[in-house]
C-alpha cells in the first residue's frame, strides 16, 4: 500500500511539467563541484557551488547513481573525488586528524580507474567534442601527481570532503551531462544494463516485468545514513524465500522500484511536505496535483512551531514557510470548530475531499522503520488534528502543543535525548485516528510527574503541556468507552461543579500550597508539593490529615485567610473520606485538579492586580 501510493505519486508528479521530478534514467544529487575541462581535455579550474562558505547546497538532475551495495562502483558523470580524480580522506589516519585542520589525503587508483572505463565504454562512440574532451581528461589526470597541481593542493580539504563532481565544457560553458548526444548514449545503456534477467509479475503494478535486485536508496530521513537507507532490503538468510535472494523475495519492477523511490526522495526533499515530528521524519503528499493550500494547512497543523514564517529570523533565508495570513486562516477555523461549527461549513468540498498519504519514517542502522501510515482525507485529517489540539486544551496553553513538545514533557529531565522513540509513534497514530491515547502514555506521564521537580518556570513538574496531556489522555479514554459522567468531570478550566473525589482532592492540595505560600512568602525552596505530592496523589488517607494540620498553622499568618479557609470547606464538603489509594485514572483527575486550581489562583490575583 504504502509503495503503490508513492509510485502513483510519481506518475502525478511525472505528468506535471512544473514539478521538477526526474525522469526515468536520472536521479537529483547535490553537487559540490565543477570540473571546468577544455576541449583537450586539460583541468582549467574548480568551480566551487558554495553558499555561505559552505559546500554542496545546489542540487542538479544527473544520470541516475543507483545504490552502491558493496565494492566499488563508479557513477557516470556524477561522482565524489575518489572516483572522478582518483582522491580520498585517508580513512586510516581519521582519529587523527579529527581535532586537526589538516586532512591527511590517499590515492585511490581502483576507483578511479573504474570510473575511467565507465566513461570510455559509453563515451567512445558519441560523436560530441565534450564527450572525447572528458575521455582525454581521465586519460591525462594522473591520481598520484596531484600534490603538483596548485589547484588540487590549494583545495585538497574541500575537495575530499565536498560531495559530488560533475563536468562543465569550456568552449561552450556547457554542463557535460546536460548535453544531447550524451544523455542519448546514457539512456540508450540503460536500456541494455547488464544485471539478472529475472521476470516476475510486480507487487505494485501488477505488470510481468524485469524485478530490481536492490532497491535504490532513499535519503533525507534524519538520523539515517548521508548516503541514504533501504526501506526495502533483505540482509538475513532467514527473512528469505527458498531459493531466492535480496529482493526478488518481494518482486517490484524496475520502473516501479525507481518511481516509489524517486517520489520518496523528492518529498524529503521538499520543505513543503516534509515535517520533523520528534525523531521521525514524516512526509505526506495529496492523491492529485496543484494542493498547495492543504498542504500548507496540514503543515501547519502538524507542526506550528517549525512551519510559522519569522521575518527577523536571518537563518529562515531561502527556506519555505507558511505565510502569516494562511495562518490566521487555519487559527480562525480553529476557534470556529473550538465553538461547535463543523469544519465542512469553513472550507470548500473539493478542498475537505482531498484524499492524503501520511507516512512517519525513523532510521534502523542502514534500512528505516515505519513509525506510522495514515491515508483519509484531508478534512477528516484536519478534523482529527483539530481535536487533538481541543482534547490538549487547558487554562494557561496559549499556543497549539506540537507532537515535539508533548514528547520532551515524557522524557527525564525534560532532555530531547531521554524522549522515549515508542511513543512518536503511539501519539501520532492516536491523533490521526482519533483514537484514545494508550494507557502506557498516561503512567509515563504520572511517573514523570512523581520523579521531576520544579527547577523554574519553564519545567515545572506539572505544567501546562503535562496537565493538557493527561486531560486528553483521560478525556479520550471515557469518550471511547461512553462514559458519559466522567467525560463531563475533564474540562478546560476548573470544574468547580465536578464532586469526583480525586479531583477536588487535587484542588485542595493546590490550596493548602496556596495557603503555606501566603503564610512564609512566595518564593519558597521547598513547599508541600515538594515533600507530600507524590504520596497525596497516591494514598491521600495517609497523607491529607497532616497536611490539614498543618494548614492551620499557615493559615493563622497567611494573607486572605478567611477566604482560603471558606474556599477549602466549599472543596471538602464534597470529600466524603479520604480515599488509601488513587487508580491510575484518580492520580490524573489529582493532577489535572491541582492544575486547575492553581491557574484558578493565579488569574485570579492577576485581575485582583489589574485592579
Amino acid at each position: 500500500m504504502i509503495l503503490q501510493a508513492l509510485y502513483q505519486h510519481y506518475q502525478t508528479l511525472f505528468n506535471d511539467p512544473d514539478s521538477g521530478i526526474a525522469p526515468p534514467g536520472y536521479s537529483v544529487a547535490k553537487i559540490g563541484f565543477e570540473l571546468l575541462i577544455s576541449k583537450e581535455g586539460d583541468l582549467l579550474d574548480i568551480i566551487f557551488l558554495k553558499e555561505n562558505n559552505k559546500t554542496g547546497s545546489k542540487t542538479m538532475l544527473v544520470p541516475e547513481q543507483k545504490k552502491r551495495s558493496s565494492g566499488d562502483k563508479a557513477y557516470f558523470l556524477c561522482d565524489n573525488s575518489s572516483y572522478l580524480l582518483g582522491l580520498e580522506k585517508d580513512k586510516s589516519d581519521e582519529k587523527k586528524t579529527k581535532n586537526n585542520k589538516e586532512i591527511k589525503t590517499s590515492v585511490n587508483l581502483t576507483r578511479y580507474k573504474l570510473s575511467y572505463e565507465l566513461h570510455k565504454s559509453l563515451l567512445s562512440s558519441v560523436d560530441n567534442p565534450a564527450a572525447k574532451a572528458v575521455i582525454k581528461f581521465f586519460e591525462k589526470w594522473s591520481p598520484k601527481s596531484w600534490e603538483d597541481v596548485p589547484l588540487i593542493r590549494n583545495n585538497i580539504k574541500d575537495i575530499v570532503t565536498g560531495g559530488n563532481f560533475v563536468f562543465r565544457y569550456d568552449p561552450d560553458y556547457t554542463l557535460v551531462h546536460e548535453i544531447p548526444e550524451i544523455k542519448k548514449a546514457w539512456e540508450q545503456s540503460m536500456q541494455s544494463a547488464e544485471g539478472e534477467n529475472i521476470y516476475s509479475q510486480c507487487l505494485i503494478t501488477g505488470e510481468q516485468a524485469k524485478v530490481e535486485r536492490l532497491h535504490p536508496d532513499i535519503k533525507g530521513v534524519k538520523g539515517a545514513n548521508s548516503s541514504g537507507a533501504s526501506i526495502v532490503s533483505f540482509n538475513q538468510e532467514s527473512f528469505c524465500s527458498y531459493g531466492k535472494k535480496q529482493s526478488y523475495n518481494s518482486p517490484v519492477s524496475q520502473k516501479a522500484a525507481f518511481g516509489y523511490s524517486t517520489a520518496l526522495n523528492y518529498l524529503l526533499a521538499s520543505q513543503r511536505n516534509k515535517v520533523l515530528i520528534g525523531e521521525t521524519t514524516t512526509v505526506f503528499w495529496a492523491e492529485k496535483k496543484s494542493c498547495c493550500a492543504e498542504e500548507d494547512w496540514l503543515a501547519f497543523l502538524l507542526n506550528p512551531e517549525e512551519s510559522v514564517e519569522k521575518d527577523d529570523d536571518k537563518n529562515n533565508e531561502g527556506k519555505w514557510s507558511i505565510d502569516y495570513q494562511t495562518v490566521l486562516a487555519i487559527k480562525n477555523a480553529f476557534e470556529n470548530v473550538k465553538k461547535g461549527m463543523p469544519l465542512k461549513n469553513l472550507l470548500p468540498s473539493d478542498m475537505l475531499d482531498t484524499k492524503f498519504y501520511i507516512l512517519g519514517l525513523s532510521p534502523n542502522n542502514a534500512r528505516l522503520s515505519v513509525r506510522f501510515w495514515h491515508v483519509d482525507t484531508f478534512g477528516k485529517v484536519a478534523e482529527k488534528i483539530m481535536q487533538h489540539y481541543l482534547d490538549m486544551q487547558v487554562d494557561g496553553m496559549d499556543k497549539f502543543p506540537t507532537v515535539t513538545r508533548l514528547l520532551i514533557e515524557l522524557a527525564p529531565e525534560h532532555k530531547y535525548d531521554n524522549i522515549p522513540r515508542i511513543a512518536e509513534g503511539q501519539i501520532m497514530r492516536a491523533v490521526l485516528t482519533g483514537q484514545p491515547y494508550p494507557n502506557s502514555l498516561l503512567t509515563q506521564l504520572i511517573l514523570r510527574v512523581r520523579a521531576d521537580s520544579d527547577k523554574d518556570n519553564k519545567q515545572l513538574k506539572i505544567n501546562r503541556y503535562r496537565a493538557g496531556f493527561i486531560k486528553a489522555c483521560l478525556l479520550r479514554k471515557y469518550r471511547a468507552s461512553g462514559n458519559k459522567k466522567m467525560e463531563e468531570v475533564i474540562s478546560v478550566s476548573l470544574n468547580e461543579e465536578s464532586t469526583n473525589t480525586a479531583y477536588r482532592l487535587g484542588r485542595l492540595f493546590a490550596l493548602l500550597e496556596k495557603a503555606q505560600r501566603n503564610a512564609l512568602g512566595g518564593d519558597l525552596n521547598t513547599t508541600i508539593k515538594d515533600r507530600y505530592f507524590n504520596s497525596a496523589s497516591s494514598t491521600p488517607a495517609a497523607v491529607f490529615p497532616i497536611l490539614l494540620r498543618l494548614s492551620q498553622h499557615h493559615l493563622s499568618k497567611a494573607e486572605q485567610s478567611l477566604w482560603l479557609d471558606k474556599l477549602m470547606e466549599k472543596v471538602m464538603s464534597g470529600i466524603s473520606d479520604f480515599p488509601a489509594h488513587l487508580s491510575l485514572d484518580e492520580q490524573g483527575l489529582f493532577i489535572l485538579g491541582y492544575y486547575h486550581q492553581r491557574e484558578a489562583l493565579y488569574k485570579a490575583k492577576e485581575d485582583k492586580e489589574e485592579k
